[in-house]
């Protein structure tokens, strides 16, 4: 691209910004406004003041369509007109003595259609007639009585007893015909002679060959001189050329002969006036369409700045603009009518131009500014946000949508399910039926209300009974029963109430069994706390004691003193064993997760406890798993778990007996199993449950060295990693087994491996 084609665009860049900037100055824009309302309401004002006051005889649409007069719509509807005029003139009123004489009544059959309606109303509101008609028809009132009437129904409406009736009825209605033609008779008289003012009018009618003329010396031939004439020679059409082809309906079909004419000076002069006002006419449509299409293009300048200002590019919304635009349109509507309907009355009543101009030009303003109005709205994509039958049919919709959501939750919660209120609106229903029953049908609805009473009698005889029911099981007497008789929601109730009863007794008793046993087992626990901590320290006590007399040997000192080491770590132990209970039971101890290998952690048990194991004559039996079971656990508290378990298998299980462990997969449940049974040394009289309580052990005579808080630990431990600690006995059959979640086996193939990694790196 060459310099100049590059500052040729660029000047045309600058020139767009300018022209935008400039257009966004709120004067510009209030200029091209004031001069879009002044140009259209000019526009409009020529028009009206032409159409209203300048011209003389013609309005704008009647000159618009042709520029001869003589070929006009308008000169057309005047001949039509005048012959419509001329045309009732000769075949329908003739004369005012033909009119009196009422014949023209007798032809239109106006007489007889009024009695056959007199007729039809006396069979439907008194019954007359019936005799004389039997079952003939009478409803005929547009009809003609010598064509489809019936010759039974005109005997009647003729006969003497009829007229009798209604004849005062029927003449007055006949005098108030006859003035109605009279009035119509008239009326066409003087619309002839207007025509006759205006045009010129020479007319001649010919009838049952006497002639009655517009004047003297009107002839037809004379007549048909004239530049516009039409003539109707019974039934066929001659007429100048320019009214020749019009369509004259149904007035063209007579038996006579009808001439009419126009004066050719009153035509010519007709003709200069027409020129002159489509002249007017003319010139005042082209002043408002040039006033129009001035006025839109200033629109459109005042449209691309509204809503913006020079210092953003943001659009900015009027007050107005937050009306809704569709309720802004029925104000703007019904502010429009009343403007334009004085300013009709302004022209009607040849007020002041200037009054007219002021309504116009307010106006066209309030158009303008809602045009304006509508496109900030679109501009500011507010559009739909602005619709306010939209923004109301949504309300609407989330009224209705939260009425059938109330009248949900209303059906939920106090209708569905609750037999009581279902009934209770079935009696509302039944009692609303029954009254409109007893206005309607009295004897059904007394008897339905009878049967009502008493339905409603025996529903309160037995809701008294629940109620009377209620108050003696709240006084205490909980072995009181409501009597219940029938079926129904009251007696569901009382049902109901009798069931809660034998429940909180049986609640009762079983909350004081569990109180007593549960004192019991404190008083146990005490007293069990105090003789496993009461008898090392009193050994210790003992031997102290012993030591401090000077005449002991050292053999005799050094046995005192390792009897005190034994009762030292026997108490020792026992006092950490409590204090482990302590924190297993209340959760309060950290939990390090890992994969552990069930399998490898009681290998390693059992080579731990070798020389105990050997010691107890015990024969132990591993029933070992084919696949490795892999366990989401802490090793740490596991191993304590099963070395409880075994110390547990070593003090108190039979001498010589076997033990069986089992390591395997529970696949329903998806969990790694570690099961051990043993045939204990003492007899079991003892649940399982309360095994587990602390300080519990399965000798009574406590001369085991154990403490009674192996089992309890293992428990809350396993409890601890998310398991499961089980304990059976059968007879002397001795079972605990511990369930812990299984390791997926991707996740366990990687801890084998990270472990076996890591053995490696230790023997490196």
């Amino acid at each position: 691209m060459d310099t100049k084609s590059k500052n040729t665009l660029r000047n045309s860049g600058v020139i767009v910004i300018k022209s935008e900037h400039l257009l966004r100055n709120t004067g510009v824009k209030l200029i091209a406004f004031i001069l879009a309302v002044l140009l259209l309401s000019t526009g409009i004002f020529v028009l009206e003041q032409t159409a209203t006051t300048k011209m003389e005889g013609f309005g704008i649409s009647e000159t618009w369509d042709e520029q001869d007069y003589l070929k006009s719509s308008s000169l057309r509807s005047e001949v039509y007109s005048v012959y419509h005029d001329l045309f009732a003139l000769a075949d329908t009123y003739r004369s005012e003595e033909y009119i009196r004489s009422g014949a023209l009544l007798d032809e239109d059959a106006a007489i007889e259609e009024y009695k056959l309606s007199l007729l039809s109303e006396d069979r439907s509101r008194f019954g007359l007639w019936e005799k004389e008609l039997g079952d003939v028809s009478s409803y005929y009132y547009s009809e003609r009585s010598d064509s489809t009437v019936p010759k039974t129904v005109i005997d009647v409406i003729n006969s003497d007893a009829f007229m009798e009736r209604h004849g005062k009825e029927i003449e007055k209605y006949r005098e108030d015909q006859i003035q109605k033609q009279l009035q119509n008779y008239a009326n066409t008289l003087n619309n002839l002679e207007n025509a006759q003012k205006n045009f010129g009018l020479k007319w001649y009618i010919e009838r049952d060959g006497q002639k009655k003329t517009s004047g003297e010396g009107v002839t037809p031939e004379a007549l048909m001189q004239s530049k516009v004439y039409l003539e109707n020679n019974k039934g066929k059409i001659n007429a100048s050329q320019e009214v020749r082809n019009y369509d004259y309906g149904g007035n063209g079909n007579t038996d006579n002969r009808i001439v009419m004419a126009f004066d050719d000076q009153k035509i010519d002069t007709m003709a200069q006036i027409y020129s002159q006002d489509r002249a007017d006419a003319v010139l005042a449509v082209q002043v408002f369409f040039v006033c129009g299409l001035l006025s839109l293009i200033c629109l459109v300048v005042a449209c691309i700045g509204a809503g913006r200002r020079e210092t953003d590019n943001d659009i900015h919304l009027l007050a107005i603009d937050r009306m809704y635009w569709d309720l802004h349109l029925i104000i703007l509507a019904w502010v429009e009518g009343m403007l334009i309907a004085a300013g009709v009355a302004c022209i009607m009543y040849r007020l002041p131009a200037y009054m007219s101009a002021i309504l116009l030009i307010f106006a066209v303003a309030l158009a303008y500014n809602y045009v304006l109005s509508i496109v900030r709205v679109v501009k500011a994509h507010r559009f739909m946000d602005r619709f306010g039958t939209v923004v109301l049919c949504k309300k609407c919709g989330r009224l209705i949508k939260r009425f059938g959501r109330s009248i949900r939750d209303f059906y939920r919660n106090v209708i569905k399910g609750r037999s009581l209120v279902m009934l209770l609106c079935a009696a509302i229903i039944i009692i609303a039926i029954v009254g409109m029953l007893i206005i309607a049908l009295p004897p059904i609805g007394i008897i339905l209300l009878g049967v009502a009473l008493w339905f409603g009698a025996k529903r309160a005889k037995s809701l008294d009974q629940t109620i009377k029911g209620v108050e003696r099981i709240y006084e205490g007497d909980t072995g009181y029963k409501i009597e219940v008789e029938g079926h129904g929601p009251v007696e569901e109730m009382a049902k109901n109430i009798n069931n809660i009863n034998e429940g909180l007794s049986t609640a009762v008793r079983d909350a004081v069994e569990k109180e007593l046993k549960s004192e019991r087992l404190k008083t146990e626990l005490i007293t069990n706390v105090s003789h496993d901590i009461r008898t090392p320290l009193t050994s210790i006590i003992t031997y102290i004691d012993l030591l401090k007399k000077e005449d002991i040997d050292e053999e005799s000192r050094e046995r005192y003193i390792g009897v005190l080491e034994q009762k030292a770590a026997r108490l020792k132990a026992l006092t950490d064993d409590l204090f482990e209970a302590a924190k297993a039971s209340t959760g309060n101890m950290e939990v390090h997760w890992d994969t552990v290998n069930v399998e490898a952690l009681v290998n390693q048990g059992m080579g731990e406890l070798e020389d105990k194991i050997e010691d107890s004559g015990l024969q132990f039996i591993v029933s070992r798993p084919q696949e490795k079971v892999m366990v989401h656990a802490d090793g740490r508290l596991l191993w304590r778990v099963i070395e409880n378990l075994l110390s547990n298998v070593l003090k108190y299980a039979l001498p010589g007996s076997r033990v069986y462990m089992t390591i395997d997969r529970d696949l329903f449940t998806d969990r790694g199993v570690f099961i051990i049974k043993n045939i204990s040394a003492d007899p079991l009289n003892i649940p399982a449950e309360e095994l587990l309580e602390r300080f519990k052990r399965g000798d009574d005579t406590r001369h085991s060295e154990g403490s009674g808080l192996g089992l309890a630990i293992a428990k809350d431990l396993t409890e601890l990693q998310n398991g499961q600690f089980d304990l059976t006995i059968d007879g002397d059959l001795f079972k605990a087994t511990v369930y812990l979640e299984l390791v997926a086996d991707d996740d366990s193939v990687m801890a084998e491996e990270a472990g076996e990694a890591e053995s490696e790196e230790k023997g490196e």
